[in-house]
């Protein structure tokens, strides 16, 4: 059977997803995972939210997405991957 772990309104505080015990198999991001300084103005969160994310990216693949196939919904106010 395939677990799958959702999460989403993160909102920069990544806490929840170092809280779980065991890996799914898949994560599911439907979005707002990264903090907003300006509550959506485009140009500041496509500056601001590629530099939070090279900060912690590194400790979240380390710890909870190394070898877990993960999903993102883009376009949900996150704009660093897109």
């Amino acid at each position: 059977m395939t677990r799958i772990a959702h999460f989403s309104d993160l909102h920069g505080n990544l806490t929840p997803l170092f809280e779980t015990e065991d890996l799914p198999d898949v994560w599911v991001c439907s979005g707002d995972v990264y903090p907003s300084i300006s509550q959506g103005h485009v140009l500041t969160e496509s500056i601001y939210q590629p530099l939070w994310l090279a900060v912690y990216v590194g400790r979240l693949v380390a710890i909870r997405l190394a070898g877990v196939l993960a999903w993102e919904v883009v376009w949900n106010n996150n704009v660093a991957l897109t």
